[in-house]
């Protein structure tokens, strides 16, 4: 789904059909990584800089999901609250 006047980010519903220890009300995934069709490490560092500034409003980074020779790179984070949410 998209802002239809263009202001907004993306947001994409992704069912998961797995149970949940901890049941989160909703999971967001932010896009900060720019094009898929540029480099590795410059969207690494876009997403890092989110995540950073991310961490520097109370959010908590869970995990770095990278493998050396796969096009992705994405954070995992929690809010104050403990609601997980990926920038990728």
């Amino acid at each position: 789904m998209s802002d239809p006047q263009g202001g907004g980010p993306p947001i994409w519903f992704h069912a998961v059909s797995g149970a949940k220890a901890v049941k989160n009300r909703l999971h967001i995934d932010i896009h900060a990584s720019g094009d898929r069709t540029d480099p590795i490490e410059t969207r690494k560092r876009r997403v890092d800089a989110e995540a950073d500034r991310l961490t520097s409003l109370g959010a908590l980074i869970t995990v770095v999901m990278y493998e050396e020779g796969i096009d992705h790179y994405a954070v995992g984070m929690k809010d104050p609250e403990g609601n997980e949410f990926d920038i990728n």
